[in-house]
């Protein structure tokens, strides 16, 4: 078994603790130029010059040790996240949102990517992991994504998902399109782009 550092936002790491968030999809990088065997398949891509795109997440039965925004008592604002440990004085542990000790005076807020291993709150264990285009998420696994309903109109423009929408003319596959744009668009693997991605389910479970 192998651990893996991965990053969520805020909102996601709230599903993923609420119990909605059980799946996650990643760009495949590179984009694969063809696969092994019978395409529907789809379990083992390869890039241009022929080598295989392996998953950096993992695999099933690896863990992913989740990254997300933190901080550390007050006194340590000035420390650096290498110096910083796990010790025995409360100050110096890792708090996330409001679950901070009320002895503890809270620090300032530190990016996800500069988390230290010791200081995340949530393991993962990978189920399964495939390959597959975006756009093929199926309503159940938009739902399991932790995205909201949403609503694509006749002019392609995506509205923010809401609880209002009528019944029927929503989905949780528009509005996790809504999701993955906002976090992938600007990267230039929007969803009308169709890019392959990494679709990885998991469970939560103790470090």
């Amino acid at each position: 078994m192998k651990k893996y550092p991965i990053l969520f936002s805020g909102e996601m790491v709230r599903a993923i603790l609420d119990g909605y968030k059980m799946q996650t999809r990643r760009v495949v990088m590179p984009q694969p130029n063809h696969f092994l065997g019978v395409s529907i398949n789809r379990k083992t891509p390869f890039d241009d010059d022929g080598k295989i795109i392996k998953c950096p997440y993992g695999q099933p039965g690896d863990r992913l040790w989740m990254r997300e925004r933190w901080c550390t008592g007050k006194p340590f604002d000035n420390i650096s996240p290498g110096r910083l440990w796990k010790g025995n004085d409360s100050e110096q542990l890792a708090v996330n949102y409001a679950t901070e000790p009320e002895w503890v005076e809270q620090g300032k807020w530190r990016p996800s990517i500069h988390m230290p291993r010791w200081a995340s709150r949530i393991t993962l264990e990978i189920i399964k992991v495939r390959v597959e285009r975006v756009q093929e998420i199926t309503e159940d696994d938009a739902k399991a994504e932790g995205a909201k309903k949403g609503l694509w109109l006749e002019n392609d423009m995506l509205l923010e998902p809401t609880d209002e929408y009528e019944e029927g003319k929503s989905s949780y596959k528009q509005g996790f399109g809504f999701l993955w744009d906002s976090i992938n668009a600007k990267r230039g693997f929007g969803w009308e782009s169709n890019p392959w991605v990494w679709a990885i389910e998991f469970r939560r479970v103790t470090a």
